[in-house]
């Protein structure tokens, strides 16, 4: 089942978006704390000398969660055919772009 693709989408809508969460919450939870847990130095960090990877959300965009979206070879998921607001448009990991428009490059 897919996970990661829906993971932020859904966090955005379903705790931010019902005031469950705060949005720094969820981005110390998905970017620094796993970092710090699996002992990734340099990871989830902004920090100088840290790798700075980064990942430029539109936490605002409306969209449907689509199987066809998926880069993934799985496809199934239970909240395909949802709205959900969270949309990534850039990822920047060692100084490139991998994620560009939304779109992997």
């Amino acid at each position: 089942m897919i996970g990661l693709e829906t993971a932020l989408p859904l966090v955005l809508t379903c705790l931010v978006g019902e005031e469950k969460m705060k949005l720094r919450d969820v981005v110390a939870r998905l970017s620094y704390n796993p970092g710090r847990i699996l002992g990734l130095k340099g990871k989830g960090s902004l920090k100088p000398g840290a790798d700075a990877d980064i990942t430029i959300v539109d936490p605002k965009e409306k969209h449907i969660i689509s199987k066809d979206k998926f880069v993934s070879k799985s496809s199934n998921s239970p909240f395909v055919g949802r709205e959900v607001k969270g949309a990534v448009k850039y990822t920047i990991v060692k100084g490139r772009a991998v994620v560009k428009d939304g779109k992997l490059s």
